[in-house]
């Protein structure tokens, strides 16, 4: 497969494909800063049964609060 038909598959602009080394942007996350990857959505599915709160959670994985309202990204 080619790099442009792997970024129209992913709905990446071509620019930023070429930009991201493979798929990661500087920070390693593939998805960027502001979306959970799946490591840390695994992390807080196991965190909320116990009743974690989401400032603990948030504190765990390095991350501020906002980001780990359930139901939202």
């Amino acid at each position: 497969m080619s790099n442009q038909e792997a970024f129209r598959i992913y709905g990446i602009n071509s620019r930023t494909g070429r930009r991201r080394p493979n798929g990661c942007n500087p920070t390693g996350n593939a998805l960027g800063d502001r979306h959970l990857n799946e490591t840390e959505r695994i992390h807080i599915a196991h965190r909320v049964p116990v009743k974690a709160s989401i400032r603990e959670i948030a504190r765990e994985l390095g991350r501020v609060p906002s980001h780990h309202q359930l139901g939202g990204s």
